[in-house]
């Protein structure tokens, strides 16, 4: 497969934004499946340095006004990149030391992808290094081990049965130029959720289609069928994996693999949209859109506490969601990030309900649809509105 690095041939060619970031050739047939940006130039201009801004947080009670009393800091704002003349938006990330990867989808039945690689992330200003563009597939969801980089995908290749695949990249040149190694299908239109873990890649694919566990050389070791998988998240003693329509936490043991229980959330009602989860202890945290948070005893199968999605402007469900010592913070779409705070940093729950009271909004001036929380940075997504990174100000 052959990998192309190229400087902004797109830059002049129409006018506005769209065009200054598209970094896609005139022809068609000059597309690949991959293709790597390294510009300066290109890259620099798609971010804005916020050099330490407050980030106000509008206090719950009075969403127009006043302040909660957490304090934080806007470091950059970065624009979504173009490809093929579709804007796209951020759909995960994982962080590795100074280092993150973020991947980017687009919405509908069109199939374009990025993945940004920044480093420098402890510095007050992370710099964007490279681009790579994917003129036939998107990405739902990343996650890195060693020198990989693995991908949830869709794809628009027709050699394979399905859109669905799990892809295989290696981190190069000091992380900055990323080569696809190989690829392999899954069930279903789209790859939804990727984790490695124990030398094992847990990967879940949507309508139709299932959890599946690669061992290091892409050979399936597991499958399950669950429809409308979402996400995935696995612990050294639990595999938790959540479908939608309606909501559901599935739990296997790791080590045996067998399914012990499913575990009945409620929401999670759309079609095809994302869900968000993660594991702490015997603790599973998800995000089941109409549903809320739900929060669940992967070891009873016990609900152990709900915080339904905050009414605000806009129609809020809860797509993502990430913690910080004992905040959670919930992408809750059009209403906007929340903050919600427990009775200690959720790390030391144990069994315990978390106690959640939301306390706050913060507004980003977009939809809230992915969020994450990496170190002492939070990136939100905002749609189209693009990617901001913002550090604790403890």
């Amino acid at each position: 497969m052959r990998i192309m690095t190229r400087s902004a041939l797109a830059l002049g060619l129409t006018l506005g934004l769209a065009a200054c970031l598209d970094q896609t050739p005139l022809d068609p047939t000059l597309w690949e499946h991959l293709d790597v940006v390294e510009d300066s130039v290109v890259l620099d201009a798609r971010v804005t340095y916020l050099g330490g801004e407050e980030l106000p947080v509008l206090a719950a009670a009075d969403a127009a006004g006043g302040g909660a009393s957490y304090k934080m800091k806007q470091v950059a704002r970065v624009d979504p990149p173009v490809v093929a003349g579709v804007q796209l938006q951020a759909s995960h990330l994982v962080r590795d030391g100074s280092r993150a990867f973020v991947a980017y989808n687009v919405r509908g039945e069109v199939f374009r992808g990025a993945i940004d690689v920044f480093d420098k992330l402890n510095d007050e200003d992370p710099r964007l290094r490279a681009q790579a563009l994917l003129y036939d597939s998107e990405v739902s969801a990343v996650d890195l081990s060693g020198g990989d980089l693995y991908l949830a995908t869709a794809t628009a290749d027709e050699s394979f049965r399905t859109p669905a695949v799990l892809e295989v990249m290696s981190v190069a040149n000091g992380a900055k130029a990323l080569v696809s190694q190989r690829r392999v299908e899954l069930s279903s239109f789209a790859g939804t959720g990727v984790k490695v873990y124990g030398g094992e890649i847990y990967a879940t694919s949507g309508s139709s289609g299932h959890l599946t566990v690669f061992d290091r050389s892409l050979n399936p070791v597991f499958t399950d069928a669950l429809n409308d998988a979402r996400a995935v998240d696995v612990t050294d003693r639990w595999v938790v994996a959540m479908r939608g329509t309606p909501g559901m936490l599935r739990v296997y043991d790791r080590r045996s693999r067998s399914r012990l229980r499913d575990i009945t959330l409620g929401g999670a009602s759309t079609p095809n949209a994302k869900s968000s989860l993660f594991v702490l202890g015997d603790l599973a945290f998800a995000a089941a859109g109409d549903g809320g948070v739900v929060v669940a005893n992967v070891a009873t199968g016990e609900i152990v506490e709900r915080v339904p999605a905050p009414r605000g402007p806009g129609v809020s469900v809860s797509n993502g969601l990430a913690w910080y010592k004992d905040l959670l913070f919930v992408a809750n779409g059009e209403g906007g990030l929340w903050m919600a705070e427990a009775r200690t940093d959720l790390d030391r729950l144990g069994n315990g309900a978390p106690g959640f009271e939301i306390v706050g909004r913060i507004d980003l001036k977009g939809s809230a649809n992915f969020v994450d929380v990496k170190g002492d940075l939070l990136f939100v997504a905002t749609g189209l509105a693009g990617l901001t990174i913002v550090e604790f100000d403890d």
